[in-house]
């Protein structure tokens, strides 16, 4: 079958607009070390269906700017193939402890959990918490997104989210079933995704300046992606005419 892992390089590697984290194998075709990794364990990590990150591999050797690339992300191509990073915000962070003897699917992975953005989650246990850290005033962001679950841990899904839409969203989760929250939105099962939206563009109000969007589709990340892009266009568009109205009365 085809390979399920993207071939990157120079043209086209991941940078801080991207839209996916990346999970990236440097290597080179006429390295055996590098082809019995690549076919026993990275070829089986990139098939999996849920992953909250994408599989690459840069080929460090088919030429020489491919060599110059790799060298200047700080890949020794004499000695060190291959070699793995997870790439964020086109920040590359390397997989030390490697050993390509050992080296396994599960091991890559759980390495790649381990770096997912947390930052980009807030936990959210109360209102009060959850207006100062997801509807702060002073947010850039015009719109944010409440995931109620009754899971203790965030998962994968929830992570690619957040990093998906890092520029326009702020992200929160309230987690392990929390009472309070699970009255005020009149939750009747989990999970539920919640979008706060800038009021006129609400399907529910939640206060003078936010309505509410819920999510009713599929719990599958392309469905809550087309969702969330849609809510992107309408936001911008509102941006648009309000702005036109602004110059209109100042005028």
């Amino acid at each position: 079958g085809e390979s399920k892992v993207s071939r990157l390089g120079k043209p086209k590697f991941p940078d801080e607009k991207s839209k996916h984290m990346w999970l990236i194998m440097f290597y080179a075709n006429d390295n055996e070390q590098s082809r019995a990794v690549a076919k026993q364990d990275y070829e089986k990590l990139a098939e999996q269906k849920t992953l909250p990150y994408k599989v690459g591999a840069v080929d460090c050797r088919s030429n020489d700017s491919a060599e110059k690339f790799c060298s200047s992300k700080g890949i020794d191509v004499a000695t060190n193939l291959p070699s793995f990073a997870f790439v964020i915000d086109g920040e590359l962070i390397m997989y030390e402890d490697f050993d390509y003897e050992t080296v396994s699917a599960k091991k890559l992975h759980n390495f790649c959990l381990d770096h997912m953005p947390t930052q980009l989650i807030n936990n959210i246990n109360n209102i009060p918490q959850m207006e100062e850290r997801l509807l702060p005033p002073s947010s850039p962001k015009k719109a944010a997104v409440l995931l109620l679950t009754d899971k203790y841990e965030t998962s994968g899904m929830m992570y690619s989210l957040a990093y998906h839409f890092r520029k326009d969203f702020m992200f929160g989760e309230s987690r392990a079933k929390n009472l309070k929250l699970a009255q005020t939105f009149q939750v009747k099962k989990y999970p539920q995704l919640i979008v706060f939206v800038p009021a006129k563009l609400g399907e529910e109000r939640y206060n003078d300046d936010y309505g509410l969007i819920r999510y009713s589709g599929d719990v599958k990340k392309e469905s809550i992606v087309k969702f969330l892009e849609g809510i992107q266009k309408a936001i911008k568009a509102e941006g648009k005419t309000s702005d036109g109205r602004r110059r209109k009365t100042e005028l």
